[in-house]
């Protein structure tokens, strides 16, 4: 028994350092991404000012969140060629905030070997999946 304890210990230990040492990245090529959804050619950004999402990107006119998800992957591949994604993270309003907003963050590295973050206002089209495509 204490064998198999120990053993448990030793591989779950190295999953968590082999696991997480490294970086894992996600490469996403506009043009695969935009065969599969339509309705992103009526999508405009514009920079955020608003004080709850400044310096945010704001996505509009989206009808559904896959519309909305090819939209941050087209401005991405647009603003930062060849892009891969390090993290991405969903950030909400704090309950009794003023705010109201969704976000999704994303951390990248180019292929220069620098990093970028960017972050899109995705209030929009956030949990919206009627009328997609």
């Amino acid at each position: 028994m204490k064998h198999r304890a120990t053993f448990l210990i030793l591989t779950v230990s190295a999953w968590l350092v082999l696991g997480c040492g490294g970086r894992p990245t996600m490469q996403l090529p506009s043009a695969t991404l935009s065969a599969k959804v339509t309705g992103v050619e009526s999508v405009t950004y514009a920079l955020s000012t608003e004080p709850c999402s400044s310096g945010q990107v704001v996505i509009s006119g989206t009808r559904c969140a896959s519309v909305g998800i090819e939209a941050e992957h087209r401005w991405l591949a647009t603003h930062y060629p060849g892009y891969a994604v390090l993290h991405q993270a969903l950030l909400t309003s704090v309950v009794g905030s003023p705010c109201d907003t969704v976000s999704s963050s994303f951390s990248l590295e180019l292929p220069s070997g620098e990093k970028a973050g960017v972050t899109f206002d995705i209030s929009e089209f956030y949990g919206r999946y009627e009328g997609c495509p």
